[in-house]
């Protein structure tokens, strides 16, 4: 089956909506349980690459962050 993406959101979460909004780099995961970020997917708990098909990143940090849902 195809992942399913879904939107971080505040009313399911419970948390105020990050202050920085779309231009947010945070990636420390307090950070990322203290406010939402709506505008982020997620497959299976990882955000997705927002690079999208056209990601060209291959080092193993990146690859075990983000999701690249496009993949097989």
């Amino acid at each position: 089956p195809a992942p399913v993406l879904r939107a971080a959101s505040a009313a399911s979460h419970g948390v105020t909506v990050c202050p920085y909004g779309k231009a947010c780099y945070q990636k420390n995961p307090t950070h990322l349980a203290m406010y939402s970020h709506p505008w982020l997917s997620t497959v299976g708990g990882k955000l997705v690459c927002k690079y999208g098909p056209k990601c060209y990143q291959t080092n193993a940090a990146h690859l075990r962050d983000f999701a690249h849902p496009w993949e097989k």
